[in-house]
């Protein structure tokens, strides 16, 4: 049968987020240029998993909600 998404990842949560590097400074600050959004701006962080990439922007001023379907 099909895998519940809000389950699929659940039992990798932990290992991923220990293991899982962060996304390179200058790479992030190009991709907030090149979509022309900067400190005070909404943005959705859409399949957000653990929130590495939710907390760096957030940690840059943006008004950040992540999204996704498993909570672990």
């Amino acid at each position: 049968g099909a895998v519940d998404p809000r389950e699929r990842f659940t039992c990798a949560a932990h290992d991923y987020a220990r293991h899982r590097p962060t996304y390179p400074g200058p790479l992030l600050e190009r991709v907030l240029a090149e979509a022309r959004v900067g400190p005070g701006d909404p943005v959705a962080d859409v399949g957000c998993g653990t929130g590495i990439l939710t907390r760096l922007l957030a940690a840059r001023g943006l008004d950040v909600v992540g999204i996704d379907p498993n909570e672990a």
